[in-house]
Formats: C-alpha cells, sequence, structure tokens
C-alpha cells in the first residue's frame, strides 16, 4: 500500500476542498514526533483539510517487520495519541518516552506545531490487547 502521507499530499497539490482522510494510519509504528509534524504540516499547506484515523491493527507481521513488539501496541498508540495533542497545542511542549522493549528513556522538549489535523475516532469501540490487559472505549 502506498504510504498515505505521501499519496494525501499529493492529492491536495491538486484539490482545493476535498477533506483528506487517512484511515487506518499505523500510528505506533512511527515515531510519534515525526507523525505529529507531517501530519500537522500536511494539515497546514492543505488548508486545514486532514482528518486522520490513528489504530493500532491486529496483525502481529506488521510490528514484527518493524522490530516492535506486537504486544505494546496500546500502549504505544496511547502514548502517540498522547503526544500529538500535546505537540499540536503547548509550546514549548515536553515529554519523557519509556521504550519498554530497550528500557531506552528519552525525553524531548519543542515549539507547538501551529495547526493540526482532526483526530477522528468515528464513534467506534476501540479494544486495545497488550501487556497492560484489556481496555475498552468509546
Amino acid at each position: 500500500m502506498p504510504s498515505q502521507i505521501v499519496m494525501l499530499s499529493a492529492i491536495a497539490a491538486v484539490t482545493k476542498t476535498i477533506r483528506l482522510n487517512a484511515a487506518a494510519t499505523l500510528a505506533p509504528l512511527r515515531h510519534p514526533l515525526l507523525n505529529a509534524k507531517q501530519w500537522a504540516t500536511l494539515d497546514l499547506v492543505s488548508g486545514g483539510r486532514v482528518t486522520i484515523l490513528p489504530i493500532g491493527s491486529w496483525q502481529a507481521e506488521e510490528y514484527e517487520a518493524f522490530g516492535i513488539p506486537h504486544e505494546e501496541r496500546g500502549r504505544r498508540l496511547d502514548e502517540q495519541l498522547e503526544i500529538m495533542r500535546l505537540v499540536w497545542k503547548e509550546t514549548p511542549a515536553s515529554y519523557r518516552v519509556i521504550q519498554r522493549s530497550t528500557g531506552n528513556v528519552g525525553a524531548f522538549a519543542l515549539r507547538a506545531i501551529l495547526g493540526h489535523p482532526e483526530l477522528e475516532f468515528v464513534g467506534v469501540w476501540v479494544r486495545s490487547e497488550d501487556e497492560d490487559g484489556v481496555r475498552i472505549t468509546q
């Protein structure tokens, strides 16, 4: 499947009014700061037309290909959403990240990215199973 952000960037370049919806974006497989920056940049250049639907996925092979433990997907998605919301609204933003698989601790501080896409959950139930147990939210 082509890169959603590259494909939507091409569509944004030749359209003016249609919504740019990124469905089933595998957020936990990307770095949260890069993810936030790229989606916010696309939202900026498209005139605020981006909506993204971040998911954790059920397919273990996708995580194995990136060397990420599949059982961490729920925690990583939660962290991804928290970081995106943070850097889209606060300046300066800071966050402490702990990678459970390696035990590494990272921290960042940066200026807020002005403007941001909508995070869409389309009223569906989100079920996450990971090492922390099962959480169900709406």
